[in-house]
């Protein structure tokens, strides 16, 4: 269905093919290792990115203390 509606608006896609992938310093060109390389990347990187967030000293209770009190005061 997309394509059809892109082919009648005039849109184009544009498809790159990936011939090789650079990770911990090996260059892989195979595709079954280019795709467990791309896998590995965005199956890791939310957990990296979660790993950044500093924590609190506060627990949840807190916060909802401060968002009720935020939210009785506009009212």
């Amino acid at each position: 269905m997309w394509r059809n509606i892109n082919q009648l608006i005039g849109k184009t896609s544009k498809t790159t093919n990936v011939i090789s992938v650079k990770s911990n310093d090996q260059i892989f060109t195979n595709k079954d290792d280019i795709a467990e390389t791309f896998n590995d990347y965005f199956s890791e990187s939310g957990t990296e990115l979660s790993n950044r967030i500093p924590t609190g000293n506060e627990g949840f209770e807190e916060y909802l203390d401060r968002s009720v009190s935020a939210v009785s005061e506009f009212k």
